[in-house]
């Protein structure tokens, strides 16, 4: 079962796949294995959550899943209990499917908090995988100089923490996007990235990796706009004043005369 899931999950990597794995019945395939408790394995059902979730990233298809309400109330209730897990992936799967399905309003939740600030402070939002992070050092001192503040996702979110990630997203003038192999198969990266794309926020993305391809859905998001190769340090050190300036300019933070 698991290897089943596991090759799913890759194939609707493709939005003609998820299209068509939607339209014939899919979605209620993968929701009978959750409501109906056909495996209690923690792995099979995080994949089978995660490809639910990863439905919802196709604008045509998640609108199909909402409008139908193929995530039903039974299946919602197994989801609600997977936000108590005590696996940190499955508590996060379950509260971004909720979410990302217009079950749980989220975006409510996330402006009621008393602890948000509202003023958008020249924040910059790094999306990573955590394994990245140390490499970003120079890019990150660079920003710092110039008079912009830093939140950072590592992809470590914990599924209480989904809001959160939300506020910082929204209140941040620049998405970063640190991409690699890793960073394009990683759920709560792609997560980020389409909720920046979906505030319109300015996105940029750093390549990692010499040998990543912008393809997928990634190459969709990235479409006309800037991606810069940083995967060597002396790349890295070329590119960091072009970035910053790019970043400043899209954003509205520095204007030319």
């Amino acid at each position: 079962m698991l290897g089943i899931l596991d090759t799913l999950y890759k194939l609707i990597n493709n939005d003609s796949c998820k299209k068509d794995f939607v339209i014939h019945g899919g979605v209620g395939v993968l929701v009978r294995i959750l409501q109906d408790g056909f495996t209690e394995n923690a792995n099979e059902l995080q994949i089978t959550v995660e490809i639910l979730w990863k439905l919802t990233f196709g604008d045509v298809v998640c609108k199909e899943m909402v409008k139908k309400k193929m995530v039903n109330a039974d299946c919602v209730q197994v989801l609600l209990r997977l936000r108590s897990s005590q696996m940190r992936s499955l508590r996060v799967a379950g509260t971004a499917l909720l979410w990302r399905s217009g079950i749980v309003d989220l975006n409510r939740t996330m402006f009621e908090s008393r602890s948000f600030d509202f003023t958008k402070d020249n924040y910059v939002y790094i999306s990573c995988q955590s394994d990245m992070v140390d490499r970003l050092s120079e890019i990150r001192d660079a920003l710092l100089s110039v008079g912009y503040k830093i939140c950072e996702s590592q992809s470590e979110l914990d599924g209480n923490k989904i809001p959160t990630m939300m506020r910082n997203v929204w209140k941040s003038v620049v998405v970063v996007l640190c991409v690699s192999s890793k960073y394009k198969d990683d759920v709560i990266c792609q997560t980020e990235a389409i909720y920046a794309q979906e505030l319109r926020k300015t996105i940029g993305a750093l390549i990692m990796e010499e040998d990543c391809r912008l393809d997928g859905w990634f190459g969709k998001l990235l479409r006309q706009r800037k991606v810069y190769n940083v995967y060597t340090d002396d790349l890295m050190k070329k590119n960091i004043p072009e970035i910053i300036d790019e970043f400043g300019v899209q954003s509205g933070l520095i204007h030319y005369v």
